[in-house]
């Protein structure tokens, strides 16, 4: 069975604050099938918000320079520990 970790320097760790992002090597995600979730508190960039996935209520983080706000649609393309990656979702047509 292959473990996928997500590492994050114990600098990082360590002055993180709140809900601050540790910057973490982004080949070590547990891949999505790029599903849709719906923003439930605010995602900033460098910092954390929740979104709703699966019925479920997650952190969830975004690593471009991208904010969301409540009600967004996201596109959800990974996890790194109790934290759904995600990126907006772009709509043909």
């Amino acid at each position: 069975m292959l473990s996928l970790l997500c590492l994050a320097s114990k600098e990082d760790i360590n002055s993180s604050a709140g809900d601050s992002w540790p910057q973490t090597n982004p080949n070590l995600y547990l891949r999505y099938s790029n599903e849709i979730a719906v923003v439930e508190r605010a995602i900033l960039p460098s910092y954390r918000g929740r979104v709703k996935y699966q019925g479920v209520s997650w952190l969830a983080q975004c690593e471009q320079n991208i904010s969301f706000q409540k009600g967004d649609r996201v596109l959800v393309i990974g996890r790194c520990d109790n934290t759904l990656i995600v990126q907006p979702l772009i709509c043909d047509g």
